[in-house]
């Protein structure tokens, strides 16, 4: 996957298949988590929205996706 920062101090991970975005609140304690499943022609397919404790880094999210993935 790679990595690029947006603007708003959001971080994405993406690829063909997948987007992760992590975007900081103004609460400093929590942060909104967009995962979208892409389709081949790169329209969302699906998207889940999470809200998350801060401190959380893109790639522990990735690595707990990839893990849930695995599993489903």
């Amino acid at each position: 996957m790679k990595i690029r920062k947006l603007s708003g101090g959001m971080v994405e991970a993406y690829n063909e298949r997948l987007r992760i975005r992590l975007q900081p609140l103004s609460d400093p304690t929590t942060a909104l988590v967009i995962i979208s499943q892409l389709k081949p022609n790169g329209y969302t397919r699906a998207r889940n929205v999470l809200r998350v404790a801060q401190p959380i880094t893109l790639e522990q999210l990735m690595e707990v996706y990839g893990d849930f993935a695995e599993l489903v």
